[in-house]
């Protein structure tokens, strides 16, 4: 199974109400491939955000996060790439990808360690 369909699964299992369409899905795979995984993790440890992502590795409760701290960590330019692929505003991808990305993370490191 590749990232992608890994991605799918996860966001179809958290239900349709997160609004993640299949383009803002493909735009995370994208940024989760090869190293991607560690460069988001080490993104978000730059931007001061160590405890919500290693909660979000670990193996406890995903901590939440803010529409601001994720602009901070992504980078408004990520951003608007990601919600330019799936055809929606910026804000909307911030809103999903705030919601999804804590469990997506979490399930693709399902022992609390990455596996890139």
């Amino acid at each position: 199974m590749g990232l992608l369909d890994q991605i799918t699964d996860i966001a179809n299992s958290l239900g349709g109400e997160k609004g993640a369409s299949r383009g803002l899905l493909e735009g995370v795979a994208d940024l989760l491939k090869g190293g991607g995984l560690r460069n988001l993790v080490d993104s978000f440890m730059g931007s001061g955000l160590e405890e919500i992502i290693k909660s979000w590795v670990g193996t406890g409760s995903n901590k939440p996060i803010t529409a601001d701290q994720l602009k901070n960590a992504l980078g408004s330019e990520k951003l608007e790439e990601l919600a330019s692929r799936a055809g929606i505003p910026a804000d909307q991808a911030t809103k999903v990808l705030k919601d999804i990305l804590p469990d997506i993370i979490d399930r693709l490191t399902p022992n609390g360690k990455m596996t890139e």
